[in-house]
């Protein structure tokens, strides 16, 4: 018989979930042994004889799906191991395994304080802590707005997206300059998401040369710069590495951002894998002139190791996102709620339904401190 009703029953479901639940807790501690190899590799036609990946007519019974689950666990890649070196996230944290477990029971969207209270004030506290670390201003109080993004490549196109309106809105006579007449300069080595949301907003894209250590040439910069103005195209964002894919390399953010300043352009910092070094009193050092920047991409489940996903676009602008985004639908943004409105957070983003991957760093946080 089908088992097709979304709700959990004790007397159905609770030794089912009890016996998944100590699977999954052998598999914390199995994925992280040296003992076990980081992946049983299987050609894909083996592998399909090994897991029936067809969807059925008929519902497979619990002890079906629990051998489910220990192929699918046997199988994977085991990206907590110590010899899982592949990309740049690793490790299994138990506190951020548990904040992830909590996230899935709870199954909320946060976009308005009524339906996430607890969830809305928690990322209004990490984002406002992060601002506090990333910026200050000359009297040591928080600036800025932030905003929890679909992964680092979502919240590059994010960046380019506010660059863009910031720049139009500040343009003299409110000139209407198509895409094609803006221009963005970013270093070889940069990722290749910024390529592609160029592709997404009709902008130009001009790589700058890298030094023999895959930062940024300034030199190379400044006349690419010249050389586009000489078009009569509009330079209006520069977008430099805290950390490249490839080498780890950080652009001189300080002379990016003094060429920024003097060609009057929008700074996003992609710190997408460096920018856990502001949890460093030792290494924050390789962040120097961060603070300077419009923008700020920051993955903390890369360094940090926080469950995948969680990643973070902050800014020193505080009302951009708002400005830039709000559209103020009324079946979900009303003026009159019975608590301040500027909880309904969910209107400064480009989302509506989005996962709460606050909780998972929040929780973390709470068990470790700043190096």
């Amino acid at each position: 018989m089908s088992d097709w009703q979304s709700i959990p029953c004790v007397e159905r479901h609770k030794e089912f979930l009890e016996k998944i639940t100590a699977i999954l807790i052998d598999c914390a501690f199995e994925s992280v042994s040296r003992e076990n190899p980081v992946l049983r590799w299987r050609e894909p036609n083996h592998l399909q004889n090994i897991i029936n990946f067809n969807l059925q007519e008929q519902p497979r019974d619990q002890d079906d799906l629990l051998e489910i689950v220990a192929k699918i666990f046997k199988y994977s890649i085991k990206t907590g191991h110590p010899y899982f070196m592949n990309q740049l996230f690793s490790g299994l944290d138990p506190y951020g395994l548990v904040g992830q477990w909590l996230t899935d029971i709870l199954n909320s969207s946060v976009y308005t304080y009524e339906v996430a209270p607890v969830l809305t004030l928690m990322e209004n506290t990490v984002i406002k802590k992060l601002l506090s670390m990333f910026y200050k201003d000359e009297n040591g109080s928080m600036i800025g707005d932030g905003l929890f993004c679909p992964g680092g490549s979502f919240a590059n196109g994010i960046a380019i997206n506010l660059a863009r309106y910031w720049f139009r809105k500040k343009i003299q006579n409110n000139k209407n300059i198509s895409s094609t007449n803006l221009v963005l300069f970013t270093s070889e080595d940069a990722h290749y998401s910024i390529l592609k949301w160029g592709n997404v907003c009709d902008i130009e894209v001009v790589l700058i040369k890298t030094d023999e250590y895959g930062r940024m040439n300034i030199n190379d910069l400044k006349v690419k710069i010249l050389e586009e103005q000489k078009k009569g195209n509009y330079t209006f964002c520069t977008i430099a590495t805290a950390g490249t894919t490839v080498l780890g390399a950080f652009d001189p953010l300080i002379e990016i951002a003094d060429i920024c300043e003097q060609f009057n352009m929008w700074l996003h910092v992609d710190a997408a894998w460096g920018g856990g070094l502001i949890f460093s009193r030792k290494h924050s050092v390789l962040l120097r002139g961060i603070q300077r920047a419009d923008s700020i991409l920051f993955n903390a489940h890369k360094l940090l190791a926080v469950p995948q996903q969680c990643s973070l676009l902050l800014t020193k602008h505080k009302s951009i996102f708002k400005e830039a985004h709000s559209k103020h639908v009324p079946y979900l943004f009303q003026k009159d709620k019975f608590y301040p409105t500027d909880l309904d957070v969910g209107d400064k983003y480009l989302q509506c339904g989005r996962r709460p991957d606050v909780l998972k760093f929040w929780f973390m946080w709470q068990a470790k401190v700043i190096l």
